[in-house]
């Protein structure tokens, strides 16, 4: 009598013990699926400085060993795929292509270069309603500056760092479609090699920067 009370018991403290997971499992919030996103880069204002160690910069540029040009307007590519890990924070990665280039280059027929990053992009996000969600974004890494060969004989391509501080919206137009646009502003930095005089030219891109893409929740 007394085994049969035990296993009725043992059996019991079973099926109550899975009864209480299966509830704790059932309150427990879905994790969010990895959400991959296209993204049209736009640069707005913004400039260009050389800062050079050799004697000076040759014609028809004519300019001192240091100098600010104006940006021209850029444009880009890039590809995003971020792994929520909560509520409100986000961890992911980016591979863009952004070209570029100066006013002043432009002037004088030379062609816009490529900037090619790779990008670590934590983000803190905040739902406003079922809909829509806020997000402010942290984009770091590093960048290879592909010099076009009319600037070629001037600047050596070189790699280096970058980052950036983006606000953006992200609207859920389906279930498993996003909608968003982001505002912020981005800095890259290289030293490349001057093709004339023996040196570095320490070259900073400052821009404004208008992203907006459609993304992707992989189910």
């Amino acid at each position: 009598m007394l085994r049969k009370t035990m296993a009725v018991c043992a059996v019991l403290c079973m099926v109550l013990t899975s009864a209480a997971q299966a509830q704790r499992r059932a309150r427990r919030p879905r994790a969010r699926p990895p959400v991959l996103g296209l993204k049209l880069l736009t640069g707005l204002s913004g400039e260009v400085e050389f800062d050079g160690t050799g004697p000076g910069f040759p014609d028809p540029l004519e300019f001192g060993d240091r100098a600010r040009w104006d940006l021209d307007p850029s444009y880009g590519l890039a590809v995003e795929l971020q792994f929520p890990q909560g509520r409100h924070l986000s961890l992911g990665g980016q591979l863009s292509l952004l070209r570029w280039n100066a006013d002043r280059a432009s002037d004088v027929g030379w062609n816009r270069n490529a900037i090619i990053a790779l990008s670590f992009v934590p983000r803190v996000r905040v739902a406003a309603n079922r809909r829509v969600d806020l997000y402010a974004a942290l984009p770091l890494g590093i960048g290879r500056d592909q010099m076009d060969e009319s600037w070629n004989a001037w600047l050596e391509d070189a790699f280096g760092l970058h980052i950036g501080v983006l606000v953006g919206i992200q609207y859920a137009a389906e279930r498993s479609v996003f909608l968003l646009a982001e505002l912020g502003y981005s800095l890259h930095s290289f030293s490349q090699d001057h093709q004339i005089w023996p040196g570095d030219v320490q070259v900073g891109i400052g821009q404004v920067v208008l992203d907006v893409g459609v993304a992707f929740g992989m189910n």
